[in-house]
């Protein structure tokens, strides 16, 4: 007797008006002819680009002094298609590649049973959309105002301690400091989400005043790296004035 193969039911679902994910669903391994249980989740991945970049979405990046708040709410621009004017915020200085959600599969096949899995599977699916949308337009403000490296996800996750979609982000500030930002899967959408990793410093800066301002700075809760870094501007500027500098020599007057 011919063993039968198993089919997959597929769904396909549009999410949050952009995003197209598919869905693979297929018998437990219950399922027989007189007992028939629900489907579950197979599989999981996106139809649609996973690629996004800071040019697809609106968002305020002015440097005034005035501007005490950074908006980085992001909504897609309608864009003339025939139109070969671009504006500065059209120019893409940061892409990001919405990981693949085999993760998500696998939670879901370990601790839920259908039909909870495929609620979980959506549900968490919108979000990592919704994180990563807002990622990309952070780090792309993050880069109009500082020297920025921005590391893959892949590249990223070295220490065993740190999750596999946890990213690094390098920023060089005027004052002589240096910092590595590590942020978590659920940045900018949580509070302690990004956090300074490593802080380095020349020009007079002491390792106790460095690891003072990571302390403070890591300990304000914030949920971005263009607020978390703005709070470590506003310690370091606190703390400039007695900031020991090298001395230099005066200048020889020319005679006569």
């Amino acid at each position: 007797e011919e063993e039968e193969e198993e089919e997959e039911l597929v769904v396909q679902l549009k999410l949050l008006d952009v995003h197209i994910l598919r869905i693979g669903l297929g018998p437990t391994a219950t399922t027989d002819k007189k007992n028939s249980s629900p489907l579950r989740v197979m599989n999981a991945s996106l139809v649609t680009s996973s690629i996004l970049t800071d040019a697809m979405f609106k968002y305020d990046s002015d440097d005034d002094d005035n501007n005490d708040a950074t908006t980085t709410t992001p909504t897609n621009e309608n864009k003339n298609p025939n139109s070969t004017k671009k504006s500065p915020q059209e120019k893409a200085t940061v892409s990001l590649t919405i990981p693949p959600l085999d993760d998500l599969v696998h939670q879901s096949s370990t601790y839920l049973k259908p039909p909870h899995d495929i609620q979980f599977v959506i549900r968490e699916s919108m979000a990592r959309i919704r994180s990563f949308t807002s990622r990309v337009v952070e780090l792309g403000i993050l880069r109009t105002r500082y020297l920025t490296q921005i590391q893959s996800i892949s590249s990223s996750s070295t220490s065993s301690s740190s999750s596999p979609l946890d990213q690094e982000v390098v920023c060089t500030l005027n004052a002589q400091i240096t910092v590595v930002l590590r942020l978590t899967p659920d940045c900018p959408t949580l509070p302690n989400s990004v956090y300074v990793d490593q802080i380095v410093g020349v020009g007079g800066w002491s390792r106790k005043d460095l690891e003072e301002m990571k302390d403070v700075v890591n300990g304000k809760g914030c949920f971005g790296p263009v607020s978390l870094m703005e709070e470590l501007v506003r310690e370091i500027e606190r703390r400039e004035a007695n900031v020991p500098r090298t001395p230099t020599l005066p200048l020889r007057r020319k005679k006569g």
